[in-house]
């Protein structure tokens, strides 16, 4: 029975440290005008297609960071959401676009972006204009330690 709590312990641990670890993997932290937001990394099409949809709520500075692997028009929509969102249309790290207060609609309306883009950032409702960000901002993607 002891050798059996050993054991369930040391796989409760190892299971601890690998979602930690992964959890560490799947965030960046991005830095707008010397503010840090807290991202989620959507860097393949099964993230890319879920996105943020089915989420409840994203906390202050939180959000998700699309990373595509080429430099292209891109269409997003708020299909499976719960809550408005702000979104920041990125190439090469300069911001090139913005889309305030995309409403919930089930995906009806569609957002394209101005011009062909490799990133895409979605922030909590409201956080362009709470936190300033502009066209032509650069962004900064810290690298996991």
């Amino acid at each position: 029975m002891k050798v059996f709590k050993i054991l369930l312990l040391i796989i409760i641990l190892i299971t601890f440290f690998i979602f930690i670890k992964k959890t560490d993997k799947d965030y960046r932290e991005i830095e707008i005008n010397e503010i840090v937001f807290n991202a989620k990394i959507a860097d393949n099409p099964l993230e890319w297609s879920k996105g943020l949809g089915g989420a409840q709520y994203l906390e202050e500075k939180e959000g998700m960071l699309f990373i595509f692997p080429n430099i292209e028009k891109r269409t997003f929509h708020m299909n499976n959401m719960n809550f408005p969102l702000d979104l920041l249309w990125i190439k090469d790290n300069i911001i090139v676009g913005l889309e305030k207060n995309m409403l919930v609609d089930n995906g009806l309306k569609k957002y394209t972006s101005p011009e062909e883009i490799n990133m895409v950032l979605e922030l909590r409702a409201g956080s362009i204009d709470e936190y300033n960000l502009n066209i032509n901002n650069i962004i900064n993607i810290k690298k996991n330690d």
